[in-house]
């Protein structure tokens, strides 16, 4: 990573083993500092390769729950949740929270709607269809292009 020292334009006879100390110091808090660096940067690549793998190679799949109007007793419609068929098992939540965090989530987000549209032909008309997503997909206008 380059050289720890100390520089003057005159030399100093007068460094002491305080001095070293000092410097020892210095270098033990980098040390600590890009190992914690490496292992966040790690970490990273790691969230980013299981949700590129989940979009690539089809380990998400969209379950259907059925929305059912009590007073009218008849079936309202669907709302679409998305299920991760891969390691590590967490919460659906969770696959978003972390996707967002290494700047995937929107993609993500894009490949579980368009997922989800591809089954719409195989419900009844009229019944409701309805997708999750965060205020930031609503916004950035992608959730509007899909639905054109």
């Amino acid at each position: 990573f380059g050289t720890l020292c100390c520089f003057s334009y005159r030399p100093v006879a007068a460094l002491t083993e305080r001095d070293m100390d000092v410097l020892r110091a210095f270098a033990e808090f980098l040390g600590f500092y890009f190992d914690a660096a490496a292992r966040r940067e790690k970490e990273r690549e790691t969230v980013a390769r299981s949700v590129r793998t989940a979009m690539q190679e089809g380990r998400l799949r969209i379950v259907f729950q059925p929305v059912y109007d009590i007073a009218r007793r008849s079936l309202h419609g669907f709302e679409c949740l998305s299920r991760f068929d891969m390691e590590p098992v967490r919460p659906p939540d969770q696959w978003f929270i972390a996707a967002h965090g290494v700047g995937l989530g929107m993609e993500l987000e894009l490949h579980a709607i368009r997922t989800a549209l591809s089954s719409l032909h195989c419900f009844p008309a009229g019944l409701l269809f309805n997708v999750n997503c965060s205020p930031d997909f609503i916004l950035s206008g992608r959730l509007q292009a899909l639905l054109e």
